[in-house]
């Protein structure tokens, strides 16, 4: 049973972690969890003339949003409701508003161009119903996949500002159970070396992933 609709919005400066949370004080005894991964809604604060205080409450009108992907990306999201091509098929890539097409210089190395609608942050938003067994008790919100920054916005408030390497976000992890781990939310940038040895190469859908711990 379900006691009211709340909305939750993200604006994100790139791409959608953090386990700080809106807290409701009372009682905080377990309770089942609500998952918050469907019924999504993706679109670029450069369309939108409307206030982070009106794009957070129940009801704003997101019908001609993008449809999005949570845990995702931006691209992710444009690819998925084919707003943009396949990246991986062709040369698709290479039409994609903002991307680079020099082979010789690398991307990462390169500002962001002038034009890419990328450089625009893009907000994220769903509805959920609150459950009944939710009223006066603690309730926290856990984000598991956010890249760096964000603004999290709860029925019209924000709730929280998240900048890797700013001095809130390092006094909430002294705060928490993460204190203990010196490289917890510091380190913003991982290095990779792969090495070939002449003959033709190609390397796709590299990624990382936390192994279970033994």
């Amino acid at each position: 049973m379900y006691r009211f609709r709340s909305a939750l919005v993200f604006s994100f400066a790139l791409v959608l972690s953090s386990a700080f949370a809106a807290n409701s004080y009372g009682d905080d005894s377990p309770s089942a969890p609500v998952s918050l991964h469907s019924d999504w809604r993706l679109e670029s604060s450069c369309k939108l003339s409307a206030k982070a205080e009106a794009i957070s409450l129940a009801g704003f009108d997101d019908s001609k949003w993008h449809p999005a992907i949570v845990p995702g990306t931006v691209v992710g999201s444009l690819v998925a409701d084919k707003t943009l091509p396949d990246p991986n098929y062709g040369k698709n890539l290479n039409s994609f508003p903002g991307a680079f097409t020099d082979n010789k210089r690398q991307a990462a190395n390169l500002d962001m161009p002038a034009d890419s609608p990328f450089r625009c942050s893009h907000w994220f938003r769903t509805e959920f119903a609150t459950p009944v067994a939710y009223a006066n008790r603690a309730v926290w919100l856990h984000f598991l996949g956010i890249n760096y920054r964000a603004n999290i916005w709860l029925n019209g408030k924000q709730i929280l500002e998240y900048d890797l390497g700013s001095d809130t976000l390092k006094s909430l992890v002294a705060q928490s159970k993460f204190k203990d781990y010196p490289r917890f939310a510091r380190n913003k940038e991982g290095y990779v070396a792969l090495q070939y040895h002449g003959d033709e190469v190609w390397y796709r859908n590299i990624r990382i992933r936390a192994l279970p711990a033994r």
